[in-house]
């Protein structure tokens, strides 16, 4: 689940609005991608095998949270309607992209971040 096949494919499938691109692929298989990268990478693809809901984790979250979604993510967008219904003190946004957030729109993604950490 680490070869450049699996990480283009399930980036592909479920992470990008458009194809993901050579860096991608090289950051996250590559000699670039150092070893920390490596686990959470074979975790995520492995997740959408074992997946399971964390609903009950996330509806009982005492802290603020924020809670990111891709513009282009419209397949989840009733699943985002909930957490933002459901979850305490949740905080919800979208942003250009669908699922790499940092990736696909990085000063967006500060700026939000900064917001929200400053208002803690």
């Amino acid at each position: 689940l680490e070869s450049k096949w699996a990480v283009e494919f399930f980036s592909n499938l479920f992470l990008f609005s458009n194809d993901c691109d050579d860096e991608w692929i090289e950051r996250a298989t590559g000699d670039a991608a150092c070893k920390e990268a490596r686990t959470p990478v074979m975790a995520f693809n492995a997740g959408f095998c074992n997946a399971r809901s964390f609903e009950y984790e996330l509806t009982n979250l005492e802290i603020k949270t924020l809670v990111l979604s891709g513009l282009d993510d419209e397949e989840r967008e009733e699943q985002r309607r909930k957490y933002g219904s459901e979850m305490k003190n949740c905080v919800m946004e979208s942003l250009r992209g669908k699922n790499v957030l940092p990736w696909e729109s990085p000063v967006e993604f500060c700026v939000v971040l900064r917001e929200f950490v400053e208002n803690i």
